[in-house]
C-alpha cells in the first residue's frame, strides 16, 4: 500500500527554487497560452505558470536578495534599499493626492449609519430576527414567551 501512496503522492511534485535560493516542492501549474506573431499567425502551447512567478527549475548559481517592499528579487542589498526609498516616496505622493482630492470631510452621517448597522448585527447575533423596518420601528418575528 505504501508503494501506491508514494507513487501517487510524489509523481506529480516538482522541485522549484526561488531566485534567493529557497526550495519549493509543489505541483506544476499547467496553463494553456495563445500568442500571435508579427504576421498575425496564432501559436499556442502549454506552460508552467510557476515559472511566471520567477521560480527556477534549478538552484540559482548566484542567489538574489528578496525584497520586502515589492515582493520580488534584486541583485544587491543596495537595490533593495533603493526600492524601499522609491516605495516610500510613491506612498507619500499618493497620500498627498488623496488628502488633496478627498472633499468629503463630514463623516458624521456615515458614522451614524455604521453604529446603526452594528446595533442590528448585534441584535441578529443575539437571536433577534427582524422581519422588516418601518419608520424607525422594528418588527420582531420571534415568538414572545409568556
Amino acid at each position: 500500500m505504501s508503494e501506491i501512496k508514494e507513487q501517487w503522492s510524489t509523481a506529480q511534485m516538482q522541485h522549484y527554487w526561488t531566485p534567493d535560493g529557497r526550495e519549493i516542492v509543489t505541483m506544476p501549474s499547467w496553463r494553456e497560452y495563445q500568442k500571435r506573431d508579427a504576421k498575425g499567425n496564432q501559436h499556442g502551447g502549454i506552460r508552467d505558470a510557476n515559472l511566471d512567478k520567477g521560480w527556477l527549475l534549478a538552484p540559482p548559481q548566484k542567489p538574489m536578495v528578496g525584497c520586502p517592499h515589492c515582493d520580488k528579487w534584486h541583485e544587491t542589498k543596495k537595490e533593495v534599499v533603493e526600492c524601499g526609498v522609491a516605495k516610500a516616496k510613491l506612498t507619500r505622493k499618493w497620500d498627498k493626492w488623496a488628502k488633496r482630492n478627498n472633499k468629503q470631510t463630514d463623516t458624521g452621517d456615515l458614522e451614524a449609519q455604521i453604529r446603526e448597522l452594528q446595533a442590528l448585527v448585534g441584535r441578529l447575533v443575539n437571536g433577534h430576527v427582524l422581519q422588516h423596518k418601518t419608520d424607525d420601528t422594528e418588527t420582531d418575528t420571534r415568538d414572545k414567551e409568556t
